[in-house]
């Protein structure tokens, strides 16, 4: 059995041998989206990671890219978890 971890972020780390199912959620509610992705173990029972995170919906010229940011985040914790690699970090885009 391969014992390898990966980053799916921050400090945080799985081994994608024993994970046996994924769930991604998003909701939006009085301006506000929540995202959610649940890592479980092979019974797909016990779950090994729950992240979450809310952002406005509302428009911002002082954040413009927050749910660009915020769909990244969640699609590197199944990136990392499929190609057994660790996430990326997201990165600013350029101002033009």
């Amino acid at each position: 059995m391969n014992m390898a971890i990966v980053r799916v972020f921050g400090n945080t780390y799985l081994n994608p041998e024993q994970v046996g199912k994924l769930t991604q959620t998003v909701s939006a509610e009085d301006g506000k989206r929540t995202y959610i992705t649940e890592v479980f173990d092979l019974s797909g029972v016990n779950l090994l990671l729950r992240a979450k995170t809310e952002v406005s919906t509302e428009p911002s010229t002082t954040d413009p890219h927050k749910v660009k940011r915020d769909n990244f985040f969640h699609e590197q914790i199944v990136v990392a978890i499929n190609s057994r690699a660790d996430a990326k970090k997201w990165e600013e885009p350029q101002s033009a």
